[in-house]
C-alpha cells in the first residue's frame, strides 16, 4: 500500500471511530439555548438581542463566530440551530483531526537500521496518536454540545499548524496562502471566543518574525490583514451593545481562583494518564530544549491561555471544556518531544500504546457508571467514584482522581457531561414547548 492510501485508511478509521464516539456522547447543553435565543430574535428581525426594544441590547453571548455560523446556516437551509449544531460541531471535529494529523506526518521519524527504520514507524505512530485523540472522552463529548468548542478547537489546530509551517514553500502563492490562513485562523478564534485574542496577539508577533527576517512592511500589512476582522467586531460590539467586553465578563470576573484551578488541571492529568507527557516533557528539556522563534510564540499562547484559566478562573464549569483543544496537541507534541529526545520510532511507539491504554480505564469506567442515568435527581450534582468498581492494579491512577472530583464538583467545577446531557431533556419535558412561548406577544 503507498503512502496516500495509507494515509486515507488511517484517516478514515480515526474518523469512524470518531463519528461513533460523537453518537455515544451527543448533547445539547442548556447554555447552547442563549446563543439560539438571540439568533431567533435576529431571524424575526429583532435584533441581535436577548430581550427586543423597549429593553437595551445586551451581550449576553461570547461567541459571535459560532452564532454567525448557525445563523448562515439557518438563513441558507431553514435548519435551525437546535438540528443544525452538532452536525457542524461533528465536521468540525473532523477537520481538527485531519489537521492534527498533518502535524503528525511533518514529524520526521528517526532512520536507523532496517528493523527500526522510522519510515516503517511513521504510520504505525500516526495511527496510534490518532487513536489516543479518538478515544480521549473530552475530544469525543465536544463534537457536539451546542456551544462553539468545537469551532474554537478547530481555529486553535489550524492556527497551530499554519503558524508551524515551513517558511521555505515551494511557491509566493503557498506562503501567501499560509500567511493570510494564519491571520484568518486567529480571527475566526478571537470571534468565536474572547480568548482567542490571544492568537491574535501571537500572529502579530508572527508577522513581526516575518517582517524582521525577509518580507517587506507592505507584504506583511497585507498578510495580518485578516486580522482587521476581530477589531471591526470590537468597534461594532461597543456601538451595539456599549461595551467593550460581553455582558457575561462583568458578571464572572472575580478574583483568582488557583486552589481550584489546579485541582481541575490536576484531575484531567490523572483522568486521562497526561503525567506521562509530563515525563517526556522533562526528558526532553533534559536532552534538548530546541525550538524555533515561530514555536516559542505557539508555546506562549497555548501555555497562556491554559495558566490563565488554570491559575486566574480556576477551571470550567464544564467537564474540560478549555483544554479540550489542547487533546489533540497533546498526542502530537508527545511525538515530537520523544522524536526530539533521540528515541527510536519503536519506544515512540510503545509509549504512544502504553500512554493510550492508562488513558482509557477512569474515563470510560466513569462513563459506564454514569450513561444511563436520565434524571434531574440523579444527575445533579454528579459525582460518582471510579476506583472501587476499577481492578485492583488501576486504583492507584483512580483513587487521587476521586479525591479531587469529590472536591471540584460540589463547588460546580468541571462537573460531569451526564449532568449537562440530562439537564436540558428534563427542561424540555418540563417547560412549554418553543411553538407555545412563541404565542406569547412582546407587548
Amino acid at each position: 500500500m503507498d503512502r496516500r492510501a495509507q494515509v486515507a485508511t488511517i484517516y478514515a478509521a480515526a474518523a469512524v471511530l470518531a463519528l461513533l464516539g460523537w453518537r455515544e456522547f451527543e448533547f445539547l447543553t442548556d447554555d447552547a439555548y442563549i446563543s439560539f435565543r438571540y439568533l431567533s430574535n435576529a431571524m424575526a428581525g429583532r435584533g441581535l438581542v436577548w430581550n427586543p426594544a423597549p429593553f437595551l441590547p445586551v451581550e449576553g453571548y461570547t461567541n459571535f463566530g459560532w452564532i454567525a455560523l448557525l445563523g448562515s446556516v439557518w438563513w441558507a437551509t431553514g435548519i435551525e440551530p437546535p438540528a443544525a449544531a452538532n452536525t457542524i460541531s461533528l465536521l468540525l471535529g473532523l477537520a481538527t483531526l485531519a489537521i492534527t494529523m498533518r502535524l503528525l506526518l511533518r514529524i520526521a521519524l528517526p532512520q536507523a537500521k532496517p528493523d527500526t527504520d522510522g519510515t516503517v514507524w511513521h504510520m504505525p505512530i500516526v495511527a496510534l496518536a490518532l487513536l489516543g485523540v479518538v478515544s480521549n472522552r473530552t475530544y469525543l463529548a465536544w463534537l457536539s454540545s451546542g456551544l462553539e468548542t468545537a469551532l474554537f478547537n478547530f481555529a486553535v489546530t489550524a492556527w497551530v499548524c499554519l503558524a508551524l509551517e515551513r517558511r521555505a514553500a515551494p511557491s509566493e502563492l503557498r506562503t501567501r496562502f499560509t500567511a493570510w490562513g494564519l491571520g484568518f485562523a486567529a480571527a475566526l478564534a478571537a470571534l468565536t471566543r474572547p480568548d482567542g485574542w490571544l492568537l491574535v496577539a501571537g500572529s502579530g508577533l508572527l508577522y513581526l518574525q516575518d517582517l524582521s527576517e525577509r518580507r517587506s512592511f507592505e507584504e506583511t500589512c497585507v498578510d495580518a490583514a485578516p486580522l482587521a476582522f476581530p477589531l471591526l467586531h470590537l468597534l461594532w460590539r461597543r456601538s451595539y451593545y456599549g461595551e467593550w467586553l460581553p455582558n457575561t465578563y462583568y458578571a464572572k470576573h472575580l478574583d483568582a481562583w488557583p486552589e481550584s484551578g489546579l485541582r481541575y488541571a490536576a484531575s484531567f492529568a490523572i483522568e486521562y494518564a497526561a503525567w506521562i507527557w509530563l515525563l517526556a516533557f522533562a526528558v526532553w528539556l533534559a536532552r534538548s530544549r530546541s525550538l524555533s522563534k515561530r514555536a516559542v510564540v505557539v508555546v506562549a499562547v497555548l501555555a497562556g491561555h491554559f495558566g490563565y484559566y488554570t491559575f486566574r478562573v480556576g477551571g470550567d464549569h464544564f467537564e474540560y471544556r478549555v483544554y479540550s483543544h489542547l487533546v489533540p496537541l497533546l498526542f502530537t507534541s508527545f511525538v515530537w518531544m520523544m522524536f526530539q529526545s533521540r528515541f527510536s520510532a519503536r519506544t515512540i511507539a510503545a509509549s504512544l500504546g502504553i500512554w493510550i491504554l492508562l488513558s482509557l480505564p477512569i474515563p470510560w469506567m466513569h462513563h459506564s457508571l454514569t450513561r444511563d442515568l436520565d434524571t434531574r435527581e440523579a444527575t445533579h450534582v454528579l459525582l460518582e467514584p471510579v476506583a472501587p468498581h476499577l481492578p485492583v492494579p488501576f486504583r492507584w491512577l483512580a483513587e487521587p482522581f476521586d479525591q479531587l472530583q469529590a472536591w471540584l464538583i460540589p463547588h460546580h467545577v468541571g462537573m460531569r457531561h451526564r449532568e449537562h446531557a440530562t439537564f436540558p431533556l428534563v427542561l424540555a419535558r418540563t417547560l412549554p414547548s418553543r411553538e407555545e412561548g412563541s404565542a406569547i406577544h412582546w407587548d
